[in-house]
């Protein structure tokens, strides 16, 4: 998602990292391909939801990749995994 917004992705080494591949969790999108199969809920792929959010900071992305050196030194800062 940063990404998305112009801000370049933190390297492995500021988040956790986990024991086994499925410890990895980042956001609310998870495996719903059960649940999907049988209440057809979804009509969008994440794909999709992407793209919309690449739309709507089209223009912000511009400003956020100017900052993008500040904003990734502050979320690194942050990070209590990450050390230089």
């Amino acid at each position: 998602m940063f990404e998305v917004m112009g801000i370049p992705i933190a390297p492995d080494s500021a988040f956790k990292i986990p024991e086994k591949n499925l410890d990895w969790f980042y956001t609310d999108w998870m495996d719903t391909q059960e649940s999907q199969c049988i209440l057809h809920y979804q009509k969008k792929s994440f794909e999709d939801y992407v793209e919309k959010l690449r739309n709507i900071y089209s223009k912000r992305r511009i400003f956020a990749h100017l900052v993008s050196p500040l904003i990734e030194h502050i979320l690194l800062g942050k990070s209590p995994y990450y050390r230089t």
